[in-house]
């Protein structure tokens, strides 16, 4: 949720903390955070972003992802004295250190259906924040750089999370109401929660093996021949300026 995730932000080690944050904004991989240099890093665009490199992306397509204005400042406090070819970001190399600082807040490393939050979960955590907030499947298609949209309505994304309740009660008001009107209690338990655990389960079931592997880029080196000159592209859905 919103606020076990603020809890984690403000919580863990400095480090680890922006490597958090950054995976939960922009939906990097952690074999793509570990690659990710200075110089893929423009902080000064009128829209910053993070270029991912077509030998470190999982698609080898090279795309630019958007960041948010929270990251740009700490990033910013970040990046004072590194040196452009030096890796930005310190990627926990075990489970472990993520485990910890998941108990330290009091979030559960399994939930009661028996999900792991492992570090890929941040990824699931993007597509949920921004469904939850508004954007719609093409906008969250194109932030998780995904080409199929089951992906991102179902694998990545948690139903029980969704503001269903809050989307019903947005519908236009009708002089006499809606007496009898099948969107009502039917869909509410007896403390009138929305019933969307059920619903992501069986969605989960279709389409669970839909979802990506967590397989480490071939290249990963950002001293590899096909990597010393990457492409700076412009962020994602901005025309570049000239």
């Amino acid at each position: 949720t919103e606020e076990e995730f603020k809890r984690l932000i403000n919580s863990s080690p400095y480090e680890r903390s922006i490597v958090y944050h950054v995976a939960a904004y922009t939906g990097l991989r952690r074999s793509e955070l570990k690659s990710i240099t200075w110089n893929d890093i423009n902080l000064e665009a009128e829209f910053p972003f993070i270029v991912v490199r077509d030998c470190i992306s999982k698609n080898k397509i090279t795309q630019s992802v958007p960041l948010h204005p929270d990251l740009v400042e700490r990033l910013k406090e970040k990046k004072k004295g590194s040196e452009t070819n030096e890796p930005a970001f310190e990627v926990p190399s075990r489970l472990h250190h993520f485990k910890k600082d998941l108990d330290a807040v009091g979030i559960p490393f399994k939930d009661e259906e028996g999900r792991q939050v492992d570090f890929h979960a941040l990824r699931t955590t993007f597509a949920t924040f921004l469904q939850s907030n508004g954007a719609n499947q093409a906008v969250a298609m194109q932030a998780m750089r995904h080409s199929d949209p089951r992906l991102t309505a179902v694998t990545y994304n948690d139903a029980n999370l969704l503001p269903v309740s809050d989307a019903i009660a947005e519908l236009p008001n009708l002089d006499g109401g809606l007496q009898g009107s099948p969107i009502g209690s039917p869909n509410l338990d007896a403390e009138g929660q929305n019933l969307s655990q059920a619903v992501a389960r069986d969605l989960r079931k279709k389409f669970g093996n839909e979802s990506e592997s967590e397989e480490e880029s071939p290249c990963l080196s950002h001293y590899d021949a096909e990597c010393q000159n990457p492409v700076v592209a412009p962020a994602v859905g901005f025309e570049p300026t000239t």
